[in-house]
């Protein structure tokens, strides 16, 4: 009877995540050049379809514009200091952890000058892994990071004058063609 029930409770994942794209320039400003992820093939950076979907939103519209408001602030006049940054295991989030809401823009701090942007969502549990909305771009943004940082370590990928520099397309997780 044990045997049955641990055999009932076991989940096999047979998702397979493949992500490939470019990191593209979204805007350079005096203090921050901020960079976005683009799938191959589509239209909008993974920033763009973040802002399309909430700039205008009826209950996240001050979360969304506190949020730009700090990418503001980074870019024109402070530089990318990691007190703006709350931690998410390779990457990082907006708001600053100092700041209230559940709105979360998935992003990297690469360096002081660069920060790369990605998608994000409405946080509805303590863990963005149990938020459904969030978790894909936690998910992303995560892949990113990781791999960004192996790119640094084998020096394929680096920064020059607030610019990244070297190899920026990318194939993450488990890609067949």
């Amino acid at each position: 009877m044990r045997f049955r029930k641990l055999l009932f409770n076991f989940e096999l994942n047979l998702k397979v995540k493949c992500y490939k794209g470019r990191l593209v320039i979204q805007q350079q400003m005096p203090r921050v050049t901020y960079y976005s992820f683009q799938f191959r093939g589509a239209q909008l950076t993974e920033t763009e379809k973040f802002i399309t979907r909430f700039k205008d939103h009826a209950l996240y519209g001050q979360d969304f514009n506190m949020i730009m408001a700090v990418i503001n602030e980074m870019g024109r006049n402070r530089g990318a200091n990691v007190d703006y940054f709350r931690g998410e295991r390779y990457g990082e989030a907006l708001p600053p952890p100092y700041k209230s809401g559940n709105l979360r823009l998935y992003c990297g701090r690469y360096s002081g000058r660069i920060v790369i942007l990605c998608n994000g969502g409405v946080k509805t549990s303590r863990l963005p892994e149990n938020s459904p909305d969030c978790r894909p771009h936690f998910e992303l943004m995560n892949a990113l990071m990781k791999n960004i940082n192996k790119r640094v370590w084998e020096r394929t990928l680096s920064e020059k004058d607030g610019i990244l520099t070297g190899d920026l397309n990318f194939e993450i997780g488990d890609c067949y063609d």
